[in-house]
């Protein structure tokens, strides 16, 4: 079972590599709004950004994350403001789990978004920010209601 998932992972990263050296012609660059100008402008970006990865909170924490994203993920569609939606899943995660898988969470769903070599994605800070706000309200709301209004609020 192991080798399975090191195959897949391995053959994951090398897919993720190859596409990486083309990603600053589809990615935008949260700085300045436009397509990064350059793979090194690319390239920096990326790595500051994996600087700030967070530890893990681990692979049970985190398919337990993704069924709540899951949960909720049509409730924040719904949501006509990208940081709302951004902020009240930070929040459920954070209120079913923890706020540290929630803080992972929304770093992993950034570093894949500039990543994926898809404009479409928007690889943000802020987005990551709204999420992590949502996370601390999580610590202190009882339901998703309170998630819903907390961050109603705030986005």
């Amino acid at each position: 079972m192991a080798k399975i998932f090191l195959s897949i992972f391995l053959s994951l990263a090398a897919t993720s590599a190859l596409a990486a050296e083309d990603c600053y012609l589809h990615e935008i660059n949260p700085e300045t709004k436009k397509i990064f100008a350059s793979q090194e402008e690319y390239n920096s970006a990326a790595m500051e950004w994996k600087y700030r990865e967070p530890q893990s909170p681990g692979f049970i924490a985190l398919a337990r994350a993704y069924a709540v994203y899951s949960k909720e993920k049509a409730v924040a569609e719904k949501m006509t403001r990208d940081k709302r939606a951004h902020c009240y899943v930070g929040c459920r995660i954070s209120q079913e789990l923890d706020y540290r898988t929630a803080e992972y969470v929304a770093w992993y769903k950034e570093e894949k978004d500039i990543k994926d070599c898809n404009k479409g994605t928007h690889f943000e800070h802020a987005d990551f920010d709204a999420t992590v706000e949502g996370a601390q309200m999580g610590q202190s709301q009882v339901d998703a209601a309170g998630c819903l209004q907390s961050c109603t609020q705030k986005y």
